[in-house]
């Protein structure tokens, strides 16, 4: 009975961090510019455009 316990705490080892590597490679969800706003603002303001159209 030991065996089986551990050869099963040894996969689930496995799995747990076979899940774990997965998750660090997952494409990213959404990405917000937010942040960004004031430099593309700054960008555009730079170069004599507007954001805003006429």
């Amino acid at each position: 009975m030991y065996d089986k316990e551990l050869a099963l705490e040894i996969l689930d080892q496995i799995y747990q961090a076979t899940q774990t590597i997965l998750r660090r490679f997952e494409p990213i969800k959404s990405a917000s510019v937010v942040p960004l706003l004031p430099r593309i603002r700054a960008i555009y303001c730079l170069n004599g455009a507007s954001l805003i159209k006429s």
